[in-house]
């Protein structure tokens, strides 16, 4: 156990700084890890489990790996009489866990619990908070995301490369509910801040990528170009993948389908072997806006319907949901009501992979 809790807090160290190898580090020793998270539960040793825990388990943000993912979420089993503290470390680990499953309403419930538990001098306090920022993101809470951010950039406890991933969360969230100034006013307020991780972090060059795409098409797709290739160098698969999500939906909506459909296939392909689902839901919403401008209405409509379905897709926020509702009209149009139907009970049926497979397959023989 001893050698294990070295290993993650060099682990910790490194990838706190955005240092180019702390992905490498974690990835040589995941059997290893996953094994002994699995035995510290087994055995009640949850002291050990959730210090270990807490502590990679904020790594996962840039590598997620399914089996490490499936031993944190076990740590929400902690029983309640256990010391307040270690419990909180426990839940930290487990709701990062969920959250990076795609259950947000999971996560929130843990995530809130372990704040509460976890003591204000704790070095892993902040990642608590952190997950919020992320997890408030897919629920659609704009203003408690906001409201996180805030708190992490302030405490001196969070360090600034994870205080900038904060900053940049918050734009974001400005600029998916259509406020693009005060994306803008807030990115430009702390550009000293995000300037810290600009050259070992794409979240600050798909923080901009987003920020233009409505305004400068071009620019998002160099900004997302260089997000991706970034991430890619530094073995950060979370964000390379969220990057070529960015990158599709302006080939999209510049109307270059052949580049948007075999774009598209990339990331759904890659997605869905990293169990990325909320960002794979993403994805299969904007496959359903070209697959209706190549002339499929009805793998759209499905797409669309099962995404409504499934609790892991993320929220569709204001401005998308002005996109998403004339879509539907779109395909309405083409289908008539009883096409739509059928598509809806067509997606009752089908599961996740199986909405994958049937939007490449779509997107193959369409683009």
């Amino acid at each position: 156990m001893a050698w294990m809790t070295v290993h993650a807090d060099r682990f910790h160290a490194l990838q706190h700084s955005r240092a180019p190898e702390a992905v490498g580090v974690l990835r040589a020793e995941l059997a290893n890890l996953r094994d002994v998270l699995s035995w510290t539960v087994d055995d009640g040793r949850w002291a050990d489990a959730g210090r270990l825990g807490a502590t990679v388990a904020f790594g996962l943000i840039d590598y997620p790996d399914l089996g490490l993912i499936g031993q944190l979420s076990r740590l929400a089993e902690v029983p309640g009489d256990v010391e307040p503290a270690v419990r909180g470390r426990c839940l930290l680990a487990a709701g990062a866990a969920h959250w990076l499953q795609g259950d947000v309403a999971t996560a929130e419930r843990i995530l809130t619990a372990a704040g509460g538990l976890v003591p204000a001098d704790d070095p892993q306090r902040w990642v608590a908070r952190y997950f919020l920022v992320v997890t408030h993101m897919f629920a659609g809470a704009p203003e408690a995301v906001h409201a996180d951010a805030r708190a992490l950039v302030a405490d001196p406890a969070t360090p600034r490369g994870s205080a900038a991933g904060a900053l940049c969360c918050s734009v974001l969230t400005h600029v998916f509910t259509g406020q693009q100034a005060a994306a803008a006013s807030l990115l430009a307020a702390h550009a000293d801040l995000v300037a810290r991780i600009e050259d070992r972090d794409g979240i600050v060059a798909y923080t901009r990528g987003e920020l233009a795409a409505a305004a400068d098409p071009e620019r998002a797709l160099a900004e997302f170009t260089r997000a991706y290739d970034l991430s890619d160098g530094q073995g950060h698969r979370y964000m390379r993948e969220v990057a070529l999500i960015g990158h599709t939906a302006v080939l999209i909506r510049l109307g270059r389908g052949r580049e948007a459909a075999e774009s598209s296939r990339r990331s759904l392909s890659s997605l869905r072997s990293s169990g990325m689902w909320p960002q794979v839901w993403t994805m299969l919403r904007l496959a359903a806006e070209l697959l209706v401008t190549l002339g499929e209405a009805r793998v759209a409509a499905v797409l669309l319907a099962a995404g409504e379905r499934d609790p892991l897709a993320p929220a569709v926020l204001p401005p998308d949901q002005r996109r998403h509702d004339e879509l539907w009209r779109v395909i309405e149009a083409r289908l008539g009501p009883d096409g739509v139907t059928a598509a809806r009970a067509e997606a009752a049926g089908i599961d996740r992979p199986g909405a994958v497979d049937q939007a490449i397959k779509a997107l193959a023989s369409a683009g």
